[in-house]
């Protein structure tokens, strides 16, 4: 459901959702990393900050590239 809002560009509600996933699965770099590109869009930039840290922080996943970009 996620993944249906940010493709909607419902970001508001992508971000919420994908907040639910990583806080379930802290993990999930594919979430964290959508969730914080949500707060991106949503101009809720120390949220993003904190996801795209962590993506980056955990350096072993394909997403630290967009990450970097992104912070």
């Amino acid at each position: 459901l996620a993944m249906e809002y940010y493709n909607a560009h419902d970001y508001s509600n992508a971000a919420l959702l994908f907040s639910k996933v990583v806080a379930s699965n802290p993990k999930d770099m594919q979430s964290t990393l959508l969730n914080g590109i949500s707060n991106f869009e949503n101009k809720e930039y120390p949220e993003a900050k904190q996801s795209f840290g962590t993506v980056i922080d955990d350096n072993n996943n394909l997403y630290i590239d967009q990450a970097e970009w992104y912070l």
